[in-house]
């Protein structure tokens, strides 16, 4: 009777501590929606003392680093961890489990620059999507994601269907913002439809304008480089006014700058942003900047 007690008494205690560990990194992702650098020293301290029960603890406390590395837009330097995710929960998780591990393998893979398996993985995320226990917000960021990608290999049709895909889910979540909407006019603009793109780029720009703070400069930078490239240089005029107090971050927003400055004729701006995006490793980005400056 004795032993028997002994016996329950540490499954009542293993249980408690599976349930404290899943607490915990339930409560490590909840923060991590806002504050993914926090959540992630949290997470180093539950692991320096984690006692694991379970191969699905360890595995969802993995995973848990993976995403909150990709909100606080730390890069990926290897897919070796993201691998054994994918074989675990493809194998044994729920649709809700293989909807999340097969977005942040696309981060990872889009991170490492493979972007046609980066496509993969965000497509078979947007697979497991498709009842109702899901991730909202996440199919619409896998859309977000696609859109992006598919722009950088030049395959414009399929980004436009993931911008409208991405437009729609947001409409549906009641947070469709402008950022969506530049993505639509992008994807229009790529395929040459300037008078689609045209109207979606005028809405945002309404937004941006009409906005007092919190102004997303890099939807505004992107507007630029459309607008200075369609050489409507009042509409050019106004985003680069309200991008006056905004230092340049990416080489994107470079290229923005020189096009504006190629339209005003300010050459020697011009040249100088070139040369910012020459000294980057974005290699699409120096390319075009190359081409540009032996124009």
């Amino acid at each position: 009777m004795r032993i028997l007690l002994f016996i329950l008494l540490g499954l009542v205690l293993s249980c408690g501590r599976n349930n404290n560990i899943e607490l915990e990194i339930d409560r490590i992702r909840h923060q991590g929606d806002s504050d993914p650098l926090n959540a992630l020293s949290k997470l180093d301290s539950l692991e320096k003392v984690a006692d694991y029960t379970s191969e699905y603890e360890k595995r969802k406390a993995q995973l848990l680093r993976i995403r909150l590395k990709d909100k606080a837009c730390v890069l990926a330097s290897s897919d070796e961890g993201v691998k054994e995710l994918i074989k675990y929960f493809g194998n044994k998780g729920t649709n809700t489990e293989k909807q999340e591990v097969y977005y942040y393998a696309g981060s990872v893979y889009r991170d490492l620059m493979d972007f046609p398996r980066s496509i993969e993985y965000f497509l078979r995320s947007t697979e497991f999507a498709q009842n109702d226990n899901i991730d909202s917000l996440m199919l619409r960021n896998s859309y977000s994601q696609l859109h992006n990608l598919y722009l950088s290999v030049q395959d414009y049709s399929n980004a436009l269907l993931a911008a409208e895909k991405e437009c729609d889910i947001s409409s549906r979540l009641g947070i469709l913002d402008d950022v969506s909407r530049m993505h639509l006019a992008n994807a229009h603009f790529r395929l040459n439809n300037e008078k689609i793109a045209y109207k979606l780029m005028g809405e945002v720009l309404q937004i941006e304008a009409s906005a007092e703070e919190n102004r997303n400069f890099g939807v505004l930078s992107d507007l630029l480089y459309s607008y200075s490239y369609l050489k409507d240089k009042e509409k050019a005029g106004i985003c680069f006014n309200l991008l006056s107090d905004y230092e340049p971050l990416s080489s994107a927003n470079y290229l923005s700058l020189a096009k504006y400055y190629d339209l005003v004729g300010e050459l020697d701006s011009c040249i100088q942003c070139f040369k910012h995006v020459l000294s980057s490793d974005d290699l699409e980005a120096k390319y075009d900047a190359s081409n540009q400056l032996f124009q």
